[in-house]
């Protein structure tokens, strides 16, 4: 009888009452916003930190009208401004989501019936959190028009603008970044079923709100920005 219970337990959320979806999509961001300069990074020589993203994304997906919509992400991340690159690597994992079929949901249907059916939802997470790293250090570069920035403080040097560099001298790191990310994404996800358990579709994701903490330079402010990605997404009931 335990043994039976125990089953049920795993079974659930991820287990065999539950529908998965794996998206992969690729997008933009921007980010190094901050209280220090004032709000406007256009007012700064450096300007804020631009981004190409790509990521492959597992996300619950439940069967009734509103269900639980934990994730887990891997993004790749290249970014760039005035005064450097790097490629960033992020692991993110999305405990707090909730969901909501804005089409009927797929418990509304037998499996016969939903082949064919186009179903679509929306879903929001306000427990995401990601971290990760500058996976090239060795190769930043420094852009050439990014005026005088000869500090001698290697908190000055990285704190503001969230991305190392490699000048005509040495910084004191080599280039090494680390970080810490609380985000809000909001996810919009149509698919049609192909089969009676498998169905094709598309997504639209959007980090509304990022927070970046600095793990190597602890004096260095908070950076504040946002991202957006769509892509291809596969649904499996």
């Amino acid at each position: 009888m335990k043994s039976k219970f125990l089953i049920l337990i795993l079974m659930f959320p991820f287990g065999v009452f539950a529908q998965h979806s794996f998206e992969l999509g690729t997008g933009w961001g921007n980010l190094g916003i901050s209280p220090e300069t004032t709000w406007k990074p256009y007012s700064w020589s450096q300007g804020s930190r631009k981004e190409v993203n790509a990521a492959f994304t597992y996300r619950y997906t439940g069967k009734n009208r509103l269900y639980y919509a934990p994730s887990a992400s891997l993004f790749y991340i290249n970014t760039w401004s005035l005064t450097g690159a790097m490629n960033l690597a992020m692991l993110n994992l999305g405990v707090g989501g909730l969901g909501v079929y804005i089409s009927k949901p797929i418990s509304a249907y037998t499996p016969e019936e939903r082949i064919k059916k186009w179903f679509a939802t929306v879903e929001i997470n306000v427990a995401s959190f990601s971290i990760g790293g500058n996976i090239t250090p060795n190769h930043g570069a420094r852009g050439t028009n990014s005026g005088i920035r000869e500090w001698d403080d290697t908190e000055d040097m990285f704190g503001n603008q969230y991305y190392p560099f490699k000048d005509t001298y040495d910084a004191i790191n080599g280039g090494r970044y680390t970080c810490f990310q609380y985000s809000i994404p909001v996810t919009i996800r149509a698919w049609s079923m192909i089969t009676t358990k498998t169905g094709i579709g598309m997504f639209l994701a959007s980090n509304v709100l990022i927070l970046e903490k600095s793990i190597n330079f602890k004096s260095s402010p908070l950076a504040i920005g946002y991202d957006m990605r769509a892509g291809v997404a596969l649904t499996l009931f």
